[in-house]
């Protein structure tokens, strides 16, 4: 598996270019977030995407027991 970091906020989220899916990878680690992790890392997967003219994707949707935040579920919403 050849991979390349994107973007990475520890202990939230990897953004990753999977070369053997030919796929950007979001890796969740965990669903709380603070401040602007969800937001910085699907602007960085996204902006990525555009760059790189990719057209596929692989979300891991995190295991944690914490929720998003409302406000973080309302930013989602609005895409």
């Amino acid at each position: 598996m050849t991979e390349r970091t994107v973007y990475s906020d520890p202990d939230l989220v990897d953004v990753l270019w999977r070369e053997d899916l030919k796929a950007v990878h979001l890796k969740w680690h965990s669903e709380y977030d603070p401040a602007d992790g969800v937001r910085n890392a699907v602007h960085a997967g996204i902006d990525f995407v555009n760059e790189k003219r990719i057209e596929n994707w692989l979300v891991d949707v995190s295991a944690s027991d914490e929720g998003l935040s409302e406000r973080d579920y309302a930013w989602i919403n609005s895409r």
